[in-house]
């Protein structure tokens, strides 16, 4: 009974996982689609310099 609740939860999670990727990577391919024609190195560095990364460390 408790390989089957494992396997569950980690099917799960997996598929939590699998859906928050494909969305990004669905948006990913919509810009590139978008921007085909375009530089598209100096979109993502104008972009980064208008709007650095910011990390955060806990």
């Amino acid at each position: 009974m408790m390989g089957v609740v494992y396997f569950y939860v980690i099917l799960n999670y997996t598929l939590e996982f699998t859906r928050n990727i494909f969305i990004y990577t669905l948006k990913e391919c919509e810009w590139r689609f978008n921007h085909r024609q375009d530089d598209i190195c100096r979109i993502l560095l104008r972009e980064f310099r208008k709007n650095p990364l910011r990390f955060q460390w806990f």
